[in-house]
């Protein structure tokens, strides 16, 4: 530890538009005189995000582009020089060997879980052997040589942690108090009512639901609609295909990226999450925190409903989404806006809450 301040290395695929990349961001971005953030990207190549963190706070070697194993080589030699105070991973089963590396070096690590992959996992491999050993292996490894496992949701820590304890600590965001006067909406029965969607055009956020979705409620009639999904991914030219096979080009959009996520909220009348899982869902915390009416999949980990006036929970069933956009569910006014944000700035949701978690963490590894 250098001149008191904690250097902590962050390792992620690529520091691209994402919730766990958003959280690492908005910590670095904070107020502090103990710590400073570095972040690893290990695909070697640049994020959209890499110009958000101060100036040389992103490393882009060692990566994978020569091979795994040498860059494992590589960077037990960088955290072994002791420029690092402490190794924070990210990358689900894979830091498996960050952790060895680490433990190798002598430099306490952090595993985090950020997802609850088990509905995905009985998707793709049912029982298969190979990934039931490489969950057996990777929990075995973090519980023997991580210093600290910590987990976005009791539900992604029991998904990666299967063995031994870790702590909670949930991701949280920048929230600002909603202003004395809201922009207006819906002013009549000829305006559209805009729903907004967030997160990367990846099958884990499953906007081709909401394509189904939009066709349903196009054909039913009863809805003057339009559906904005905010976000990048490889999924981009398949959604945008599928909606033009669907004949629903002109009621859902894929604007791509944006830097104003919560005036976006603000402006809409209806937050979608259909994500097929999470470990938590930032997006869905920054939407609770504008008090807008929020439908999102039961697969969200129950402990994100902060705002409770605000949340509509289906399972993935279209019929039953459009069903309740049409009748059971009311757009959120004013006053409920209010009493959501007042609660979410007071929720370990705030990143100005959380981060005291974060960096007691830290400090104790020091």
């Amino acid at each position: 530890m250098k001149d008191n301040v904690i250097n902590v290395l962050h390792v992620v695929s690529k520091l691209d538009a994402g919730g766990v990349e958003k959280w690492i961001i908005d910590l670095a971005k904070l107020p502090t005189v103990r710590c400073n953030h570095v972040v690893l990207s290990v695909s070697g190549s640049k994020g959209v995000w890499d110009e958000k963190m101060q100036k040389g706070s992103v490393l882009h070697h060692p990566n994978f582009k020569k091979g795994k194993l040498k860059f494992i080589r590589e960077f037990y030699a960088l955290v072994k020089s002791g420029e690092y105070d402490v190794v924070h991973a990210h990358l689900y089963q894979f830091s498996m060997f960050l952790v060895v590396a680490a433990a190798l070096a002598r430099v306490p690590v952090i595993v985090s879980s950020h997802n609850d992959k088990k509905a995905l996992r009985s998707k793709r491999y049912g029982s298969r052997l190979i990934e039931s050993l490489r969950a057996y292996v990777s929990s075995f490894i973090f519980d023997r040589l991580a210093t600290v496992r910590i987990a976005a949701s009791v539900d992604a820590g029991n998904d990666l942690f299967r063995f031994g304890d870790f702590v909670v600590v949930h991701c949280g965001v920048l929230m600002n108090t909603l202003p004395a006067s809201l922009p207006a909406k819906r002013k009549g029965p000829d305006d559209k009512i805009k729903m907004i969607s967030i997160g990367s055009l990846t099958e884990q956020k499953n906007h081709a639901f909401l394509i189904e979705l939009a066709s349903e409620l196009k054909r039913r009639g009863n809805l003057f609609f339009v559906i904005e999904v905010y976000g990048e991914g490889a999924l981009r030219q398949n959604l945008e295909q599928m909606a033009m096979k669907m004949s629903v080009s002109d009621c859902i959009r894929f604007p791509g990226l944006t830097d104003s996520v919560l005036q976006k909220l603000i402006e809409a009348d209806v937050f979608l999450f259909p994500s097929i899982y999470e470990g938590l869902g930032l997006a869905f915390i920054e939407a609770q925190s504008v008090g807008i009416s929020c439908v999102v999949s039961d697969a969200i980990p129950l402990e994100a409903d902060v705002a409770k006036e605000c949340i509509t929970r289906l399972p993935l069933n279209v019929s039953e989404w459009a069903d309740a956009l049409e009748s059971s569910l009311s757009l959120a006014g004013p006053q409920q806006a209010y009493v959501c944000n007042s609660k979410m700035l007071a929720s370990d949701f705030n990143i100005l809450n959380s981060k005291i978690k974060i960096e007691s963490i830290y400090e104790a590894l020091c």
